[in-house]
């Protein structure tokens, strides 16, 4: 059983405490594994005749992640692609090929650009997007091990926000954020960017592009809001929340649920109140202000959350302004 991190694909029975299955996005190979046993027949490549593959960034159990060389451009690249063993599922290819054209279509700072998508010629899919050098948010919190400090957590919150506001102005919703989906990397003068990451279950608004199956329970179980462990209708609330979550964790150095089984993470993030920073054990301080902020984004009901992540921004911004936050 993975932890509450895990990614899972499933139609949870919420009146029954029965194990669900969670597929692991790093359960395979590291990339050092990978290129030591000498089987990844991407390495040295030239993709699409411009694109020089030089060397393997990250393996897990849907695709790899790149390094290459943009040979006409000269610059340095980051190529994704499916495991091979996808190339004939129509509706993970769809997924995929739908996350290019999402970030193809995104012209964000908080964004990862996209520059191009094709097939390679072992049918695997892929697209090229922008080489970043960082780490993501769950190295940060992983290795940080308690409360982030409340500036910097703000900074993230107001650029995670920025975000959202600029998917959700191209009509779509993540639907699967969480640290891991979440970049920090260095500006040229320095100062810490954030970059959201893995659009691939991202829908649109108006339900045009979506590829799911009715009932079928898409996310990350620690990060899911209400409506969508319950396979209801889902809108830039439901991102809101997950949102909330990533803030709560930040300030408080935990997740608001917890636990072994993925099944009562879920029956918790539908059922149980979020316990206030003030009042877990032992006892989160926090300016009132940032306590009321991540709380107004976890409530159970759509309707009590900041409605847009605009919302969330301007009172993160406000936040900022009264902590003397630059």
């Amino acid at each position: 059983m993975g932890d509450e991190r895990d990614q899972i694909t499933t139609q949870p029975d919420l009146g029954r405490r029965e194990a669900i299955t969670a597929s692991s996005v790093t359960d395979a190979l590291p990339p050092e594994a990978a290129a030591e046993r000498g089987d990844d027949p991407l390495l040295g490549w030239l993709v699409d005749g411009r694109y020089q593959v030089t060397g393997l960034i990250a393996v897990g159990g849907m695709g790899a992640v790149y390094e290459a060389r943009d040979t006409e451009a000269d610059r340095r690249v980051a190529i994704k692609t499916l495991q091979p063993r996808f190339a004939e599922q129509p509706r993970v290819v769809q997924r995929f090929v739908r996350e290019a054209e999402v970030l193809a279509r995104s012209r964000s700072p908080h964004v990862v650009l996209v520059w191009g998508d094709g097939r390679l010629p072992d049918g695997r899919a892929y697209y090229v997007m922008e080489y970043l050098e960082g780490e993501s948010l769950a190295d940060v919190l992983e290795r940080t091990r308690g409360p982030l400090d409340p500036v910097r957590a703000v900074k993230i919150g107001l650029e995670l926000a920025a975000a959202l506001e600029h998917a959700h102005a191209l009509g779509l919703v993540h639907r699967d954020l969480k640290p891991e989906n979440i970049f920090l990397c260095r500006t040229e003068e320095g100062e810490e960017r954030v970059k959201v990451l893995d659009f691939g279950l991202a829908k649109a608004l108006d339900g045009s592009m979506d590829v799911t199956k009715a009932g079928e329970v898409l996310g990350t179980p620690g990060y899911m809001a209400p409506e969508q462990i319950r396979g209801a209708t889902m809108d830039e609330r439901t991102d809101v929340y997950a949102a909330g979550v990533v803030i709560y964790e930040m300030l408080t150095g935990r997740m608001p649920f917890d636990g072994d089984a993925i099944v009562d993470i879920m029956l918790a993030h539908v059922e149980e109140p979020v316990p206030l920073p003030s009042e877990l054990d032992p006892p989160v301080r926090l300016p009132v202000l940032l306590e009321w902020i991540a709380m107004c984004c976890l409530y159970k009901e759509p309707e009590r959350r900041f409605q847009t992540a605009a919302e969330l921004r301007a009172e993160l911004e406000n936040a900022a302004r009264l902590y003397h936050i630059r």
